[in-house]
């Protein structure tokens, strides 16, 4: 837990709502312990998104955006492989099969 607030401690948490929208496709569908969950700012100019398991995900978001997977269990970063977000609808995969959060600022 304390990884993880220092996560938010980094970013303007207050001004994050619930943004299933941003998920092309969400993997929990069949399976509850795989449900992704995404948070953004209403202009999206950060989009924080948490998967319990290892996954390629699918998104919605606007290009511009830098993006890094963090890891809740070390506090470690890692760039997500590409200058800038996906294009809509387009996957990002997880670094390995643990928990992650991927952070997205514009």
């Amino acid at each position: 837990m304390t990884v993880l607030r220092r996560l938010f401690d980094s970013l303007p948490w207050w001004r994050l709502r619930p943004a299933p929208h941003l998920l092309a496709e969400q993997p929990g569908l069949d399976d509850p312990a795989r449900h992704v969950m995404a948070a953004a700012t209403n202009d999206i100019a950060l989009a924080v998104i948490y998967t319990p398991t290892g996954a390629t995900l699918r998104l919605n978001l606007p290009d511009g955006r830098a993006g890094e997977w963090f890891n809740p269990r070390t506090g470690e970063s890692c760039p997500t492989g590409r200058g800038t977000s996906p294009r809509p609808a387009d996957r990002l995969t997880t670094p390995d099969e643990s928990d992650w959060v991927l952070v997205l600022r514009a």
